[in-house]
């Protein structure tokens, strides 16, 4: 039985490279169908788009497609590192790279860009996928977010993106002390900027999770 399933596979697999190789151009231009090409041959084992090497790069082209694409993501990424601490929501960082690859006639989804960076992560470099209030984000930088951390973070973007110590201390119930600190220690890490101009009380703004309000 063992044998006969190996046939079965290796069966599949022809076919597989059968279909990819009559339907290459819409895997590569069409982020739908190329979404369920991807989720078939993980069903049969195989992964096409992740690997620049063998029959499946030279076939698709798909090692190269997302070679250029994670290049293009830390990119889009460090330009702004400044700005924003090193975090970067996953939806902002699709627009950056769609500005970026205009005249491209490859068209990108967000899952593209999720597996670019799955792609990055086996270099190490401190990149790290989290999820924040909701909204999936990128960190850039080698350093991680403590759980004070990211309920601030999480706090700050139930209050569009900015809030100040007071309300802080009101929405997780934190001594005066806990939140100054690690809105300092955020401070100190660029995730944040103070304004200290704001009436009635000093507010700290995220950059990272601003974006949406833009749109």
């Amino acid at each position: 039985r063992l044998w006969q399933l190996r046939v079965q596979l290796e069966r599949f697999r022809t076919l597989l490279e059968q279909f990819a190789s009559e339907h290459r151009d819409a895997i590569r231009k069409d982020p739908v169908f190329r979404a369920r090409f991807q989720a078939m041959c993980t069903r049969l084992g195989v992964d096409p788009l992740a690997s620049n090497k063998g029959f499946w790069a030279t076939l698709l082209g798909q090692g190269d497609f997302y070679y250029e694409l994670a290049v293009q993501v830390m990119e889009a990424s460090i330009i702004q590192r400044e700005a924003d601490g090193g975090l970067v929501a996953i939806d902002e960082l699709h627009r950056r790279v769609v500005d970026r690859r205009r005249g491209n006639g490859n068209r990108i989804t967000e899952e593209d860009i999720l597996h670019a960076i799955h792609s990055l992560k086996v270099l190490g470099g401190g990149l790290e996928l989290l999820t924040i209030g909701g909204r999936r984000m990128l960190r850039t930088v080698p350093r991680e977010l403590g759980a004070d951390d990211v309920l601030v973070l999480q706090c700050a973007q139930a209050h569009e993106a900015h809030l100040s110590i007071e309300q802080l201390q009101v929405a997780l119930s934190w001594s005066w002390h806990r939140a100054e600190t690690c809105m300092t220690d955020l401070l100190a890490q660029g995730l944040c900027w103070i304004d200290e101009q704001a009436m009635p009380a000093t507010q700290y703004w995220f950059p990272s999770l601003m974006s949406h309000l833009l749109l």
